[in-house]
């Protein structure tokens, strides 16, 4: 949530990092501009399939992921989870490079297929076609303009979308 237009992202993800030769994958979350952190112990594989979720209740965001391969499923403590600054204010479902003090190495990943893409806003809940709210699709790409992530068209219930990998 957020990060499109604001200074605050509530988010909570998987990771796939080639790292000292092998491939490290991990989930974690980040109540930005607070530090990320890793979900240890959360199991994770290539080929799994996950959702995630950011709601806001209250005063506090609520931050899940699950694991539908494996039937695991975990909730952030709430103490992690409080935020005065948040604006609250786009909902956002990505596939990126990771960032460390720059943009790193994109990884080899085929194509990412997301589906089930909803939020909730005034009480109004909508797929990412909804009209009641502008959305965009953004391609990853180089420095020099070489594309390094594509995604698709939305899926015909406009909940969807893949993303493509291009170049790193």
């Amino acid at each position: 949530m957020d990060g499109y237009s604001s200074g605050t992202v509530e988010q909570i993800g998987t990771e796939q990092d080639w790292t000292s030769g092998s491939q490290q994958n991990y989930v974690w979350f980040e109540m930005y501009p607070k530090s990320a952190y890793e979900i240890v112990g959360f199991p994770i594989a290539p080929g799994e399939k996950f959702g995630a979720g950011v709601s806001f209740i209250g005063s506090t965001f609520v931050l899940s992921v699950t694991n539908f391969t494996q039937g695991v499923y975990y909730r952030v403590p709430t103490h992690y989870t409080k935020s005065r600054n948040a604006r609250r204010s786009s909902a956002e479902w990505i596939v990126e490079a990771p960032y460390s003090g720059g943009i790193l190495p994109l990884a080899h990943f085929d194509t990412v297929n997301l589906a089930g893409c909803s939020a909730t806003l005034n009480n109004h809940p909508g797929a990412i076609s909804d009209s009641a709210w502008q959305y965009d699709s953004i391609t990853m790409e180089t420095s020099s303009g070489a594309t390094k992530a594509q995604p698709s068209g939305l899926s015909p219930d406009g909940s969807g979308f893949s993303v493509t990998w291009s170049h790193e």
